[in-house]
C-alpha cells in the first residue's frame, strides 16, 4: 500500500508541476503579445492630455503606421539620456517607446478597439545646430567688387 501511496503523490505531483508550467508559458506568450517596442518619428503630442502619437513602419506590410497611445504621469521618458517630460517631447523627435496594448470588449462589427499605454520613452534629438559668432569685418578688408552697367 505504501509504494502505491508514494507513486500516486508522485504521478499528482508531477501534474501540478506540468499544470503550472503550462499556465506560465502561456501567461508569458500572451505579455509578449500584447507588450510591444516600436521605433519611430513623433508626430503628436499632447502634454495636457498624456497622448502622443509616433509614426512607424509596419513591419508585416512594410508600410507607415501610427499608433497612439497614452503617456502616465508615471512613466520614465529620457531625452538623449537625461530625464524629461512629456512637455520636453517634440514633434519631429526620434522615438523608441515600449507600450503595452490593451484590447476592449469585442464588437458586433468591426475591429475591438485598441488602447495603447507607454511603459517607457526613449526620445533620441539630434544636436540643436550650432549659431555662428557674428564677426564684425575688419577694418584692412578687401573693398567689395561692384560692376557698373552702361
Amino acid at each position: 500500500m505504501k509504494k502505491n501511496t508514494g507513486r500516486i503523490i508522485g504521478i499528482a505531483t508531477a501534474l501540478v508541476l506540468a499544470v503550472v508550467a503550462y499556465r506560465i508559458v502561456r501567461w508569458q506568450i500572451h505579455e509578449n503579445k500584447y507588450n510591444r517596442t516600436v521605433e519611430g518619428t513623433i508626430v503628436f503630442v499632447d502634454a495636457d492630455r498624456s497622448v502622443a502619437t509616433i509614426e512607424v513602419i509596419d513591419p508585416r506590410r512594410e508600410d507607415q503606421l501610427e499608433i497612439t497611445g497614452n503617456i502616465p504621469s508615471f512613466c520614465p521618458i529620457t531625452i538623449n539620456g537625461q530625464p524629461g517630460r512629456l512637455s520636453d517631447v517634440r514633434i519631429g523627435d526620434r522615438a523608441e517607446v515600449k507600450g503595452r496594448m490593451k484590447l476592449g470588449p469585442k464588437r458586433t462589427s468591426g475591429p475591438r478597439e485598441k488602447t495603447v499605454t507607454a511603459e517607457w520613452v526613449r526620445i533620441t534629438r539630434g544636436s540643436e545646430p550650432a549659431k555662428l559668432p557674428q564677426i564684425a569685418p575688419a577694418a584692412s578688408a578687401a573693398p567689395a567688387i561692384t560692376t557698373a552697367r552702361s
